[in-house]
């Protein structure tokens, strides 16, 4: 097999269900399904939607920055590549002589997630839609510390979710909520190396969408205790795009391997979004403290990578591989504390497991390890308004054999409601 364009399909492990949607819900650790009890429903559990009493409107911005750490750098193997390559979303390629590794070990990500919805009442049912982005991304690596050569690589994408959502109460204790979120995905990457002998480039664009449904179902146990479950479903998303490869040194022929050349095609993908469920449970357990709980899980283990070229080269070869990503389970705790009714403070933890798999991690694809979140916030709320502020820190590493992998990350939101 041979390529050195990749997909770059680890980027959006998590992409689907990044840390949430809404600075009071990510603040309680996420355990939100079984509380859901503003516009941020949209997300987290479309039946929550049915207890809201108003009509409201609400937007959130978030900024999610991230470093990663990888103890062998940034790879520069020889051709032909591997299907192992191909995982790690090795994007260089060498025909001999350089070094097999460039020193750049870290790499930043930094990016805005907004959101926007809002919510009324019509006939008994809770009607309610929204746009918010669950995760996004722009990070880049560069290293010039190699005398005569240069190497530097930028991915930048982002997934929009569209959504409508309506909501009703089924019987005194009990309600129903279903939505639909028209998702748009785009990527894009570039990569460049320059050395003695030759200067390499690579570029790739590509965009699509799709549909999601999503399920939620709320009951009430009395005055103190209610309960949340939530269903997404997955689908794959099909992208459309271009991609190009060039090198200075092309056309070369190198013998039972074939003739490199300058390349480009228009290409699709496949981008699939995994099935995720989950319940959550609050508990009232005094009149100033909430507690909540959930668990969630995410089939992961359907993740694949599916390119298909319109038209194939040496260097640009159709791809469908089994990355072998494993399905994982979320727990996550909040707490709220209302000491007086314009005023409440959030803390929270949640445990992310490692879903992507070690033959997958690379600087230029994706570094994940078993993260431990730890979040806070605070509201006020003021006539028709509320304020909301909170902060999420996570930090987890992995050692396998010699190599060290280290992601930490930190995401800030802000938001505000409006009630009518």
């Amino acid at each position: 097999m041979v390529s050195s364009f990749n997909s770059n399909h680890g980027l959006w492990a998590g992409a689907f269900e990044g840390p949430g949607l809404g600075p009071r819900a990510t603040s309680m650790g996420g355990a939100f399904i079984g509380v859901a009890d503003d516009w941020t429903a949209i997300y987290w559990n479309p039946a929550g939607l049915a207890q809201l009493k108003d009509s409201g409107v609400g937007m959130t911005m978030e900024y999610l920055s991230a470093r990663v750490h990888d103890s062998t750098g940034l790879a520069n193997p020889v051709a032909p590549l591997t299907s192992q390559n191909i995982l790690r979303g090795d994007t260089f390629v060498q025909l001999g002589g350089e070094p097999s590794q460039f020193n750049a070990l870290d790499s930043q990500l930094g990016v805005p997630l907004p959101a926007i919805g809002g919510y009324t009442h019509w006939h008994g049912f809770t009607i309610a839609g929204g746009s918010y982005a669950p995760l996004g991304f722009s990070f880049d690596v560069n290293d010039n510390s190699i005398p005569g050569y240069s190497a530097s690589f930028k991915s930048q994408g982002y997934i929009l979710n569209n959504n409508l959502s309506v909501a009703h109460n089924v019987g005194p204790w009990v309600s129903i909520g279903a939505g639909v979120n028209l998702v748009h995905a785009e990527i894009r990457r570039t990569s460049l190396k320059e050395a003695p002998a030759e200067t390499q480039s690579s570029s790739s664009e590509t965009s699509g969408f799709g549909l999601q449904g999503l399920f939620g179902l709320m009951a009430h146990f009395g005055s103190k205790v209610q309960a949340g479950a939530v269903y997404r479903t997955g689908q794959d998303i099909d992208l459309k795009g271009n991609a190009s490869i060039s090198d200075s040194v092309f056309p070369l022929t190198i013998p039972g391997f074939g003739t490199l050349q300058n390349e480009s095609s228009g290409f699709q993908q496949e981008l699939r979004n995994p099935t995720t469920y989950g319940v959550g449970l609050l508990w009232r357990a005094l009149p100033t403290v909430n507690l909540s709980a959930d668990w969630q899980r995410t089939e992961w283990d359907a993740t694949r990578v599916n390119l298909q070229f319109d038209t194939q080269g040496v260097l640009l070869q159709n791809q469908n591989l089994d990355p072998g990503w494993q399905s994982t389970s979320r727990y996550r705790f909040g707490m709220e504390w209302t000491p007086v009714p314009t005023w409440s403070f959030q803390v929270g933890y949640f445990r992310d497991p490692r879903a992507v798999s070690f033959a997958s991690e690379a600087l230029t694809e994706q570094i994940d390890a078993d993260l431990h979140y730890y979040t806070a916030g605070v509201s006020y709320r003021f006539k028709h308004w509320q304020f909301n502020v909170g902060e999420q820190y996570a930090a987890g590493k992995e050692v396998v054999g010699n190599r060290d992998l280290v992601k930490i990350a930190t995401d800030t939101a802000i938001g505000t409601e409006y009630f009518f």
